[in-house]
């Protein structure tokens, strides 16, 4: 009996989703037996009381059998609203009703059968009496919706009205719908705006990704960028000992020569369209216009390039530089190919690909250069090594973002992309100017041999930037984006406090420690560069935070006004090198960078803050510590050197571990409070986002 009841009540009651208006046939016979057991003085008259059996008996019957047999089927029909009994409401491929159909928008959508039952309920309320029935209804309550953002929050639905409200995602079988329902009218009675959300989601079958970046996404990229960071720097390190061995300090200074021209280049090919793909709303409609631009810039660039390499060779005074440039052009069309999938990686926070690709380009650089070398090619080897890798680097770039070629041209994007791109570009050529015009002063005014000992020691020198300037530059600027996008505020102070936590001790050690370092990793032959390198461990560290306060004005759009830091940068320092080198060699180089990032680079970046609406008073607060801290660390292993001198322990390599570990010891222990407090504080705000 259990399981009839529950099918004749399945059967006869409304169907789900018919809304909260919809009678079934239960509801009708319940009204059929509230008037059977009404008074007779208050029946309508005209209408004689049955003759049959008594009242009891006649609604258990009723109750147990249901309605008779000849009207059940009838019954059943009108409840599930059959072809013969609502001949406009048949069964249609398109889950959708036409729109003469639909009724108004806010109207309650009713089910078949609906308007006989609301008949046969009035007729029952005239004789009903107060109280009889099933009461008043339930009331309503709203569901809750999920707070938040990330992958936690609900998104809107597409297809939804804006500002609607509607946030929770519609469930329905697809295939009920698109074959119009086994349970005849459950799509056909949804609500009008909920029948439009089901049809677009269906037909669209997506969703709208979250605008946000999470923390987790953001940990998972820089997790990924230091992996890479650290590995490549240990293997360029590995590489670079084994060039400075196998080269000697001409030939080093000749390819360094053309590797700084093929780099400003490089810098100029990209034109900031990596970085507008990277800021913008909606780069997949960017991304075609974008890609020729890039292969026209690089196309462009790498044939002026190889037209003028001998005459930059006649310039610097060493012939072989001709070749090296003229093989290294062929790289600049290639890197112009690759900005379109290198940006998509970056806004993603795809760091593990990036890194896997730089590995590869790594290794088929590196032995592609030995083999050339170890056949007697010379410094041409590391133009041809480089060449390949880049090749690989670009179909890598492809694969990995999933990418195919896509060129286009639309002249409303153009336009804007190059306005952005024009300062970012010119920034890139000055901050590339900036490192790379010490490099021509010391080869045009010296010797390859001196600009040889020079580059060694700022090769050396930009470890922190490495180190930790990577790791912060791919993940600072979409980070920086998407906060601007949300409109909070940029967390420039917190990301300059770590950041410079990270590298001040990295530039104050290497200053410290610079004579043992050179001669343990290169040789005793290059001991000269160790001079030079004291100085500009300082100016390395300097650097990752010159880059860090450049990426959040490029986040808030500031791109003409870095333009204008590295303007000022690259003419102070233009004009104190020629004085200093010819005063002091490639040392007094070194001497002119220390002057210009105090006396000149730190005011302009002061202004740039400045003008983004930046706190300087926070930013000078995070600071001040870490440079203590470094400052202390840096006398400390400085001291190791001269004590171990005193008992006569003249070991470089003894000097060079002692004093990096004192100096790491005493640096953690004097920065420990700090750090926990930075610590705390990440950890709060992860566990109580705003």
């Amino acid at each position: 009996m259990g399981g009839r009841r529950a099918r004749r009540r399945r059967d006869l009651g409304p169907a789900r989703d018919r809304g909260h208006r919809a009678r079934g046939v239960d509801a009708v016979e319940r009204g059929r037996l509230d008037r059977a057991h009404e008074p007779p003085g208050l029946r309508p008259p005209g209408r004689p009381r049955r003759a049959g059996p008594p009242l009891d008996r006649r609604r258990s019957r009723r109750l147990r059998r249901g309605p008779p047999p000849h009207r059940r089927s009838r019954l059943r029909a009108a409840a599930r609203g059959a072809r013969r009994d609502r001949p406009d409401q048949r069964r249609r491929p398109d889950p959708l009703p036409p729109a003469a159909e639909q009724r108004p928008a806010g109207g309650a959508a009713r089910a078949p059968g609906h308007d006989r039952a609301l008949l046969r309920q009035r007729r029952a309320r005239l004789v009903r009496p107060p109280g009889a029935g099933r009461g008043p209804p339930r009331e309503r309550r709203p569901r809750p919706r999920p707070r938040g953002d990330g992958a936690g929050a609900a998104q809107p639905c597409l297809g939804a009205p804006r500002g609607s409200g509607r946030g929770r995602p519609l469930r329905l079988d697809r295939r009920r719908v698109l074959a119009g329902g086994r349970r005849h009218g459950r799509v056909a009675a949804l609500r009008p705006r909920r029948r439009a959300r089901a049809e677009a989601a269906l037909v669209t079958a997506v969703e709208s990704p979250p605008v946000s970046a999470g923390r987790s996404r953001i940990a998972s990229a820089l997790g990924w960028s230091a992996l890479s960071t650290i590995a490549l720097r240990l293997g360029s390190l590995a590489l670079g000992v084994v060039l400075a061995r196998l080269l000697a300090p001409e030939a080093f200074g000749v390819y360094a020569l053309a590797l700084t021209v093929q780099s400003v280049l490089m810098a100029l090919s990209d034109f900031g369209l990596s970085t507008d793909l990277i800021r913008s709303s909606e780069p997949e409609r960017r991304a075609p216009t974008v890609a020729v631009l890039g292969l026209v810039l690089g196309g462009t660039l790498g044939a002026a390039m190889a037209a003028s390499a001998p005459t930059i060779a006649a310039a610097t005074g060493s012939p072989e530089t001709a070749g090296v440039l003229a093989v290294l052009a062929i790289t600049l069309p290639l890197a112009g190919a690759g900005v379109v999938p290198y940006a998509a990686l970056q806004r993603r926070f795809a760091q593990r690909p990036l890194f896997l690709i730089a590995a590869v380009d790594f290794v088929v650089s590196t032995a592609i250069t030995l083999a050339l070398l170890a056949a007697g090619t010379g410094v041409l080897a590391l133009a041809v090594a480089r060449v390949v890798a880049q090749t690989c680097t670009m179909v890598l770039l492809f694969v990995a973002a999933r990418e195919r070629p896509r060129l286009g041209w639309d002249r409303s994007i153009a336009p804007s992309a190059l306005r952005f791109g024009l300062p970012v570009a010119i920034a890139n050529l000055i901050s590339w100017g900036v490192l790379g015009t010490d490099k021509v002063v010391i080869a045009g005014l010296i010797d390859p041999v001196a600009l040889g000992y020079y580059v060694l020691a700022f090769n050396i020198s930009t470890w922190p930037m490495t180190a930790v300037g990577q790791v912060v530059r791919s993940v600072a600027l979409p980070a920086f984006s998407r906060a601007h996008e949300d409109g909070r505020p940029l967390p420039v102070a917190a990301a300059t406090g770590l950041t410079w936590a990270l590298a001040a001790p990295l530039g104050a050690l290497l200053a410290a420690l610079a004579a043992p370092l050179v001669h343990v990793v290169y040789g005793e032959r290059w001991a000269p560069a160790a001079a030079a390198l004291g100085l500009l461990g300082v100016v390395g560290a300097l650097r990752v935070v010159a880059d860090l306060f450049s990426s959040a004005a490029l986040a808030k759009g500031g791109s003409g006004r870095v333009a204008i830091v590295q303007g000022v940068w690259f003419a102070a320092l233009t004009l104190a090198l020629v004085p200093a080198v010819l005063g002091g060699g490639f040392v007094g180089a070194a001497w002119a960078q220390i002057g210009v990032a105090a006396l000149v680079v730190g005011p302009v970046f002061a202004w740039l803050l400045r003008s983004i609406d930046v706190d300087l008073r926070a930013v000078g607060r995070s600071l001040v510590p870490p440079a203590l801290a470094a400052a202390a660390a840096a006398g400390a292993a400085l001291l190791v050197p001269i004590g171990l001198a005193a008992v006569g322990l003249d070991a470089d390599w003894l000097a060079l571990l002692g004093g990096g570990a004192t100096g790491g010891v005493l640096y953690l222990l004097l920065l420990r409070t700090w750090l926990l407090r930075r610590v705390r504080e990440l950890t709060s705000d992860r566990r109580n986002p705003s």
